[in-house]
């Protein structure tokens, strides 16, 4: 088989993080490639998540709780959080929210993997990502919900690719870097196929979710990890994760 590489998306499963079950996918540590330029308003639910040196989107998911990647909380974890903002540069204009997380909580599955990247071992990325890297982030104070600037988002506890077609296109969101303009922290939203994870890929894909991004031109990229993955009705299905080969 040729080598292919491919974002990952843990799919449905149901982890119990702070008492709040939540289904989900992940995908890969990609940023949006090519991808559409996103409105103020259009997707009121997305958070732009910062470290020291780390950037990271996340999802609004109760008045308090973010949802994001699992690597997200290691090493330098993102603790910062802006709502209500379509590029980093407006993070400290008066139209944003700015919350503080308080702490990370991530599925006891990756809790080897989150030590590796706190030691600092983090050149082999096909062995952070796949179906447990995913966090929820709880911040200091709730967030001021307002339609069409500040949102929670609605999550579809019931997907699976089971019972959908091969390739089926979703959406995915992030402020990462997109290298075709050299643009980084704007956040875009970009259309991928989704479909099962094929054998070989050295990622834990056990209730993933995969895409060939050799087939897909706006797949995500670094800064986009833990971004949402949407389906057509405009519901998470997923995390951003990191990318694997196979």
């Amino acid at each position: 088989m040729s080598l292919m590489n491919y974002c990952i998306w843990s799919i449905i499963i149901h982890c119990l993080l702070n008492n709040l079950y939540i289904l989900l996918a992940t995908n890969l540590e990609y940023r949006i490639q090519n991808g559409y330029l996103v409105n103020p308003g259009e997707f009121p639910m997305i958070v732009l998540l910062l470290g020291k040196t780390h950037l990271c989107t996340g999802t609004i998911i109760s008045s308090n709780k973010i949802l994001t990647a699992g690597h997200c909380a290691c090493g330098d974890p993102t603790y910062e959080v802006h709502a209500n903002l379509t590029n980093i540069n407006e993070r400290y204009l008066p139209h944003t929210q700015f919350r503080l997380g308080t702490h990370f909580d991530y599925p006891t599955s990756y809790k080897n993997q989150c030590q590796q990247i706190n030691s600092g071992l983090t050149d082999n990325h096909d062995l952070l990502g796949g179906s447990p890297d995913i966090s929820i982030l709880t911040v200091n104070r709730p967030f001021n919900i307002v339609k069409g600037y500040v949102e929670i988002a609605t999550i579809d506890y019931n997907y699976s690719i089971e019972h959908k077609e091969a390739n089926e296109d979703v959406f995915v969101l992030g402020y990462g870097e997109d290298t075709s303009i050299n643009s980084n922290g704007q956040l875009r939203f970009g259309i991928i196929k989704l479909d099962k994870c094929p054998r070989g890929i050295k990622i834990p894909t056990d209730g993933a979710l995969c895409s060939n991004i050799d087939m897909n031109n706006q797949g995500p990229d670094v800064g986009d990890s833990g971004g949402p993955i949407f389906n057509e009705n405009g519901e998470v299905i997923g995390v951003t994760s990191i990318a694997g080969s196979g």
